[in-house]
């Protein structure tokens, strides 16, 4: 009765840190590698899907301009100062040396998808140019945070 009981109370903590936004990571999984995992899923949480050539079916120029009005790149980024798992990474890519780093952050500043004209065709696997250009501006925006945190020295807790 008594391990029925703790596993219940384990499983409700679960649930409420979930239910709260709190992250659970292994730290000893962090790699540079996961600053690129954490870019590429906020392009697409934040960069509709483009199948087709309606409105509806695409990132169009008009949910660019909004994109950019908003601010919403500069938005993305600031809510990930408060990621323990983001600010994980940002260490692992401190430690890196620094001409390494230099270049591994410069092959982050990059859309998710090719755009459909670069493929020569309409498919989900691509992205209108529009579209490409709010997933290099979270990249970007993103991108510019690490580098500010490493030369401000606040990517520790």
């Amino acid at each position: 009765m008594m391990k029925f009981v703790s596993e219940m109370l384990l499983l409700l903590i679960a649930a409420l840190c979930a239910a709260c936004g709190e992250e659970r990571f292994d730290p000893s999984e962090i790699k540079p590698e996961t600053l690129r995992e954490i870019i590429q899923a906020e392009q697409r949480r934040n960069v509709r899907e483009s199948y087709g050539e309606l409105a509806h079916e695409c990132f169009t120029d008009i949910d660019l301009k909004e994109f950019l009005s908003e601010g919403r790149a500069a938005k993305i980024a600031a809510r990930l100062k408060t990621s323990k798992r983001f600010l994980a990474s940002v260490d692992t890519v401190k430690a890196m040396p620094e001409i390494e780093r230099k270049r591994f952050l410069n092959s982050l500043r990059a859309p998710l998808r090719r755009t459909w004209a670069e493929m020569g065709r309409i498919s989900s696997e691509g992205q209108t140019i529009a579209g490409q250009r709010a997933e290099l501006a979270i990249a970007n925006a993103i991108v510019d945070l690490v580098e500010a945190l490493i030369e401000s020295g606040e990517s520790k807790d």
